[in-house]
This record gives structure tokens, sequence and C-alpha cells, in this order.
């Protein structure tokens, strides 16, 4: 996890101010890690899948599911010190029963787009929470916190805990640093939901306006471009080291404006061009050099053939140049 104080983070979690009978749930993504599927499995905490019906066990893996803290369980103490700061789920306190907040969270993995499309919303990824509750209308909020009085997530860097609660009126929120336990049990300004309009449970899809989709994709796309410079500079560190931050950043939104250019649209093809970027050079795919890869880039054939391809060639020359340098050496 981040560098950040276990026991600070845990006494925010279960904040001492709440209502009596003030449950924490933990919302987590099966997708982020395999193996939390098993780990609720072989835990005594009450738990559930947002999924319903028979699901395959590839499916069964990575679904999001909803388990009921306490404070010193060893699956608590787990979840806290390896998911925190990677983007493992979200956290959700309510009064109501974990059926209840279950049955909400579930209506809100379909929402509908102002079009009129209905698609997926992984509501329990943080990176997708924290860009899209604050683009939420007072309407929206009700409809998004129904049960749930107060909804907690990691912050970009994993070193704070964001806190959100509806206010009536609007949304409100809270930054808090992970270094301090005394500090973590002062009390908020707002320790209850203000609005005088009771929450209801969904009476249809949510909507999501195109405005608040623009922000998700911005969202995604500026997490995807941090993941892939942390990545690179641990695959590369000749490369990071040559170069600053700024720079570091650039390359890769270089790489991936060009990696679309050519057709390739999924996260792992995109990671897999910046690959051979920083293996043969910013701009390998103008070089005379390597005329193979020009020729192949901008060939009608499907993606994943020509990202096979690409890979093959790249590392035959690569191992080209290390031969041909032993040979000279």
């Amino acid at each position: 996890m981040k560098d950040v104080d276990v026991d600070a983070l845990r006494a925010r979690l279960f904040y001492r101010y709440e209502p009596d009978a003030t449950s924490l749930f933990a919302v987590l993504d099966g997708a982020r890690y395999s193996r939390i599927h098993w780990m609720l499995r072989e835990t005594d905490l009450e738990f559930d899948s947002l999924f319903s019906g028979p699901l395959s066990p590839e499916l069964r893996a990575a679904a999001p599911y909803i388990v009921r803290l306490t404070p010193d369980h060893p699956l608590t103490d787990r979840i806290l010190t390896e998911g925190w700061g990677r983007s493992w789920g979200i956290f959700a306190a309510s009064q109501s029963s974990l059926r209840a907040v279950r049955r909400h969270l579930k209506a809100l993995l379909r929402v509908r787009r102002e079009a009129g499309r209905l698609v997926y919303f992984r509501h329990y990824d943080p990176r997708v929470f924290r860009a899209f509750l604050p683009s939420c209308d007072a309407e929206q909020l009700r409809s998004m916190f129904g049960p749930i009085h107060r909804f907690e997530v990691e912050s970009a860097d994993g070193t704070a805990l964001l806190r959100f609660r509806e206010t009536g009126t609007g949304l409100g929120t809270w930054a808090y640093t992970l270094g301090d336990v005394a500090q973590a049990n002062v009390r908020d300004e707002i320790v209850a939901r203000q609005s005088t309009a009771p929450s209801t449970e969904l009476s249809g899809p949510f909507v999501v306006r195109r405005r608040q989709v623009e922000a998700l994709s911005r969202a995604r796309r500026e997490a995807f471009e941090t993941r892939m410079v942390e990545h690179l500079q641990a695959e590369f560190p000749a490369w990071a080291s040559a170069i600053d931050t700024v720079q570091r950043r650039a390359f890769v939104r270089h790489g991936i404006a060009r990696a679309e250019g050519y057709g390739f649209k999924t996260e792992l093809a995109l990671a897999r061009y910046l690959h051979v970027m920083a293996e043969l050079g910013e701009r390998f795919d103008e070089a005379s050099e390597h005329a193979w890869a020009t020729s192949l880039l901008r060939s009608p054939l499907a993606p994943d053939i020509k990202m096979r391809r690409l890979q093959d060639a790249a590392t035959y020359q690569l191992e080209a140049w290390r031969i041909a340098r032993g040979r000279i050496g």
C-alpha cells in the first residue's frame, strides 16, 4: 500500500461520530485483484456479489463484491494494507442492511446515457467515483447515495482519504491525510444527512449526462496515462532517467495518439505499442531504419494481428542489435 498510517485510515473509516447501528461496507472490484473472490469465500464476514444468477468461474472472479467490515477483523486489515492505493474499491457507511445497500448499488451498475443507451457503470472503481460524484446535481446525488450517508475513497496518489456526504443542497467533501491517528478522530462539520427529502430507491436506470460521460472519459484517460508512465519508469529506468516528469507524460500521450491512429484501441494494445516505442524510439514508426514498422502499421491487417507482428519484429530487431554490438565489442 501507499505510505500511510493504517491505524489513522481505520479510524477515519470506522468514524466514531456516526449514528448508532452504522455499518461500514467495502465494495471491492474482483477485476482489480484476482484473489478478492477467494479472500471473501474464506472469511466469516457477511458478503455478497453485486452480480446475480449463475456466473462462470471467470465472471465470478472478476465480479464486484460488497462486504460488511468490522474494525479488527483480519480481512479488514488485509484490505487496508494491501488494497489501499491500488484501486481495489470504495467504502460506504449506512444504517441499512447489507441486502438493502447491495440492492441499491446493484441498481447503479446499469445507467442510461442521455441518448437512451444503457451502459455498464463501474461506480465501485475509485478512479471513476472520484471523477463522477462531484459532477452530480442535487437530484442525482440523492439517487447515488440512497440508503448510504457516507462514501469514502482513496485519493489519486493514495496518501489521503476522500469523504463524501450528500447534504441536501449539494455534495459535502473532505480530504484527510493519513498520518495522524489523533486527527482521524476529529468530528466532521456535517455528521448526518441534512436533506429534508428522504432517499428513495431508484425507479429506473440512473441517467448520466453527456458532460459527465466526457468527464469520466478524461479521468479514465489520465489514469491510464499515469499507469503507463509508472510502468515505463519501472521497465525502462534508463529511458526514465534521461527525461523529466513532463517529458515522460508527453512521451506517453504521443505514443497513445500514434497507436490510436494505427487502429489500436484497447488499453492492452496501447500499452504494448508504448513498450515498442520505448525500445525502438519515440518516432520509430517514421524512421527509415524501421521501414518495416511503417509498412506494417499502415497495412490493412486486423489490429491484434498487426500488434503481434509488431512485437515479434521489434524483439527480433533488438536481438539483432545486441548480437551486432557483441561482435563489435
